[in-house]
Parts: structure tokens; sequence; C-alpha cells
């Protein structure tokens, strides 16, 4: 097993668990409709995995649970009750992974959780995560592959309905479709909103929150990193979107949600992008709508540095000598030591 691990780092293989905590945990299903939405936020987020490590950054940034505690089976009856089986590292307590579950499931689960004895126990530790997390994103992906005609005209008509142009709405449901869409280079977007006096705070702040899972779940979006000043009231966003067709498909997924944070009284401060040189036309005339005060789109200027390059080991005595030009420079000498030691 040790020699399977080994060999797997950073591949799609079928390396075994190697996490030194199990959990067996019961989910008992008490509110099956809210125990259904957050699985489909599960599978948007699924589907939009390109491998078992991107599902895993997904998923802890979007449920609150650590990265290195996932689970590796699932098991799902005809009736109102479930069961999976976790892995985690030594670290997390009976009580930090029942947090973790209870925050995963919402209200919509009683969660009973079991710390396996490994030792007594048989084949567990031959479950593989790897499978687990290739069978689900393949499952995720099929769920939401190829959606009806019928869904797409009520979702269409339901983007209508919430105050989008029609042109913009056909296009934003063409790329649910899998011949609809394509990633391209990545843009990254910064944008705020801000509460205004006579706005409803907590119904910006419910509305803020759909938006923000229906962006965590539109296609191409590598992050969706959003959170609230109480004390400016402003809303702050940042988004790294990969090309025309994944901020089409945002538009899709988060626009009635938008729409009624808007209505809540909020407003669109400042919008800055930094996109390709190809897109920026494109980009212009997409965001501009959204009436920004402060409106900037422009192309990157370093887009030609790899961000990827192979650098060798550095030797001591290079080391030192940018430990020392640091220091020169003005940076204090524990930063700059604490700097040269993440080259190794």
């Amino acid at each position: 097993r040790d020699f399977i691990n080994t060999a797997s780092e950073g591949k799609s293989s079928a390396g075994y668990l190697d996490a030194p905590k199990l959990w067996f945990v019961h989910h008992s299903i008490v509110d099956p409709a809210k125990f259904q939405n957050r699985m489909g936020e599960f599978v948007g987020i699924a589907a939009s995995s390109e491998n078992g490590d991107d599902l895993k950054t997904k998923f802890a940034a979007s449920f609150g649970v650590p990265l290195g505690t996932y689970a590796c089976a699932s098991l799902f009856t005809e009736g109102a009750d479930a069961a999976c089986m976790w892995s985690s590292g030594e670290d997390v307590s009976i009580e930090d992974f029942q947090k973790y579950v209870d925050s995963f499931t919402t209200s919509a689960c009683k969660n009973t959780v079991y710390a396996v004895d490994t030792g007594m126990s048989c084949n567990v530790m031959g479950l593989s995560e790897d499978l687990f997390l290739t069978e689900q994103i393949a499952w995720a992906k099929a769920a939401v592959a190829t959606p009806t005609e019928e869904a797409l005209a009520k979702k269409k008509a339901h983007l209508i309905e919430c105050g989008l142009p029609e042109a913009q709405a056909a296009i934003s449901v063409a790329t649910d479709l899998p011949g609809g869409f394509k990633e391209t280079t990545p843009s990254s977007c910064f944008y705020t909103h801000v509460i205004k006096p006579d706005g409803n705070v907590d119904e910006a702040l419910k509305w803020f929150a759909e938006y923000t899972k229906a962006a965590k779940n539109s296609k191409g979006h590598s992050l969706v990193s959003h959170t609230y000043n109480p004390e400016t009231r402003e809303i702050i966003a940042i988004d790294i979107i990969s090309g025309p067709n994944a901020m089409d498909n945002h538009i899709g997924n988060c626009f009635p949600a938008y729409a009624k944070m808007i209505g809540s009284g909020v407003e669109m401060k400042e919008c800055v992008a930094i996109v390709p040189a190809d897109e920026v036309e494109w980009w212009t005339n997409s965001l501009k709508v959204w009436g920004a005060s402060r409106f900037i789109v422009k192309t990157d200027h370093v887009n030609d540095v790899s961000l990827n390059a192979t650098i060798a080991t550095p030797t001591e005595e290079a080391l030192a000598k940018k430990k020392a030009h640091l220091i020169e420079c003005g940076l204090p000498e524990a930063q700059a030591a604490i700097s040269v030691a993440t080259d190794l």
C-alpha cells in the first residue's frame, strides 16, 4: 500500500487510504428537500472539478471541511437513511469531525459519528479515495451533462422573468449544453457592491449567499472568494473565471439571486478585471452593463511568464545571497529568513 500511495502522488490512480483515522457516519435524513438541495450544490461542485485534488479543494472551501478530511465510500438506501466512510488526519477529534459533517449536511440530517477501530476492522484500509473521487466526478458530470429541452426552456423563461434580456438568457442557457461551453485563459475579476443606507441588510446578505452558491456551481470558475464588511456595508468578491463561456454560464446561474440582492437596496461600486489581450473587448462589453462607478478592464501584462517553471534546488550560497539582498532592500531579517526558506 505504501508503494502504491507513493507512486500515485499527483496522479489519478487507485492509491489506497493513507490517512490515519477512519470515521463511519450514519445520516438520518430529516428534511429530504433540504438534503436534495445540498446534494445539488455538491453535484455542481463535483461536476466542475477536473480531478480528485480539485474536488477536495473546492469541497473544503465550500463546506467548511479542512483539506485532508474526505469521504472514501457512500451508501444510500431507498429510505431516509444513508451512511458514509470518511478518513482524516490524526489531529481530528470526534468532536471536530461531528462539527465538519454537521456543517456539510446542515439541518437536513441527524448525523451519528463513530470512530472506526482500524485494528479490529477488515479491508477498510483497502478503500481507495482516488477511485471514490473519480467515480463521484463522473457521476456528477453525467447528472448535469445534458439538460432536457424542457429544463433549458424553463430556465431561460425564469431568467427573462427576473429581468435578464432575452438575448443574454439564450446565450447563458446554451452554455449548459456539453457542446456550448469551452474554457479559455482565466480572467481575474475583483468587484464590490455596497448596501445603501435604506437597504435591507438581512435580505441583501441572504441573496448574496445564494449568489455565491450559484457562482461556485458555475462552470469554469477556479476561484470564488466572497465576503461582507459590515463596517462599510461592502460586499466584496474576487472570482477567477475561465473565459466568455464561463462568464455567460455565471450569469445564467447567478442572475436570479443577483437581481434579488440588487432589489434589496444594493448597488455595484467597482469592477476591475485583468483579462487576456484577445478578450478585452468582450469582457468590457459584458461587464460594463452592471453599472460599476469605477470600471477597469485591462490585459495581463505579464501573461508571458510561466507560473509553473521548474526551479532547481538553490545552493546555500544562493540562499544566503538572496537573504542578504532582501535585508539590504529593507525587509526585516526575520521575514527574509522565512521567505528564503520557502525556496527549498
